[in-house]
């Protein structure tokens, strides 16, 4: 291999990883290269004015971004807690950044529901 094509593989080697970075945990208003764990809000609902009695989750999680698994899904959280009125929706990320190429080594993204 010529030295400008070397140049070139490791030019785009940085590429990848450096865009990688904005491709990894959704919807967290602030990421960390190496650890990721925040929570915010989807959605609140005019049902919120009363309070909530339950709580659901639903996860999905990921490794290597190579195999995923699980349902994130509003309705799979609400079900879980037999919430039938939703009052607010929550988001959570967690994740970690610890390969060489800046692949995720395992993520989570979970959705709780409050409600009754």
């Amino acid at each position: 291999m010529n030295t400008q094509r070397a140049v070139q593989f490791v030019a785009a080697i940085v590429a990848v990883v450096v865009l990688s970075a904005c491709a990894g945990v959704a919807n967290s208003p602030v990421r960390g290269y190496i650890w990721t764990s925040t929570t915010t809000p989807v959605t609140a609902t005019s049902h919120a004015i009363q309070p909530a009695d339950r709580k659901g989750e639903a996860c999905a999680t990921s490794i290597l971004w190579l195999v995923a698994w699980g349902d994130a899904s509003i309705s799979a959280a609400a079900g879980k807690a037999g919430i039938t009125t939703i009052t607010s929706v929550e988001a959570s990320q967690m994740g970690t950044w610890t390969t060489p190429l800046g692949l995720p080594l395992f993520e989570q993204y979970c959705t709780t529901v409050h409600g009754r």
